[in-house]
């Protein structure tokens, strides 16, 4: 993909390119979509890592538009499990630890609500992040349920 992307159509063949590319937001994009990719491809090792290898799940990204009643939302990876618990998964790329402000930690609250609306859950929800630097400690509490990050 990233030769595809970045090398096989670039005719400049400048020192200094890859640090340009890298500060693109073509590169950010196409940075956190690569990391989703591989994240879906590794899903029992995200389960292992949680420690929830031995337990039965299915996995799927989820979308849903909205309505009049409530705003859409998308999420990155569920994990739906047999012990009726669902892992709703954010990916986020970044080369440093993830930090999640206020207005992030809203759109959580906003993403977990639609989710609940649309499908109807009575399922516990945990909340996982999935980032290659981990999270900065956060004091803001993402739920009830327990929380986890990896």
């Amino acid at each position: 993909m990233f030769y595809l992307k970045y090398v096989h159509k670039t005719e400049v063949k400048t020192k200094n390119i890859w640090h340009y590319l890298t500060n693109t937001p073509s590169w950010h994009a196409w940075s956190g979509l690569a990391f989703e990719n591989l994240c879906m491809l590794h899903i029992s090792e995200i389960k292992h890592q949680l420690g929830i290898s031995g337990v039965f799940s299915t996995e799927s990204a989820w979308r849903h538009k909205g309505d009049d009643t409530m705003d859409g939302a998308q999420i990155d990876l569920l994990i739906d499990r047999s012990d009726r618990i669902i892992n709703i998964c954010e990916i986020k790329y970044a080369p440093e630890s993830y930090v999640i402000d206020k207005a992030y930690y809203a759109k959580l609250q906003n993403k977990i609500a639609s989710f609940k609306h649309f499908t109807k859950t009575r399922k516990g929800i945990f909340i996982t992040f999935i980032t290659p630097s981990g999270l900065l400690k956060i004091s803001i509490p993402l739920s009830t349920s327990e929380t986890r990050s990896s």
